[in-house]
């Protein structure tokens, strides 16, 4: 979670919150690939593809990343991620997911 304080200027200013932001993501992103197609399905609104590219796009093209992207998904984005991963692993739990 970004500190209360952090506005996207101080977050472009501090490469440490960046890459930690960036790895975050990249991590999610790849875990992402891991669920089940039908799990995924059952949540038609969340940007499933775009979760899924943004790994690929932080690790191939990390010099190029957006500070504003970046900062958009961890202060809008995942909150509404974690509410519906929250959400799919009350009703599966571990059943199906790989491991």
């Amino acid at each position: 979670m970004v500190l209360p304080r952090m506005t996207l200027e101080t977050f472009r200013n501090d490469p440490i919150v960046r890459r930690a932001a960036a790895y975050t993501i990249q991590t999610i992103s790849e875990a992402v690939r891991h669920i089940p197609d039908d799990w995924l399905a059952d949540y038609p609104t969340m940007p499933w593809s775009q979760i899924r590219a943004i790994g690929n796009r932080i690790r191939h093209k990390y010099f190029r990343l957006d500070d504003a992207i970046l900062w958009e998904v961890i202060t809008s984005d995942a909150a509404a991620l974690k509410t519906v991963l929250e959400t799919m692993l009350a009703e599966h739990g571990d059943n199906g997911a790989d491991t």
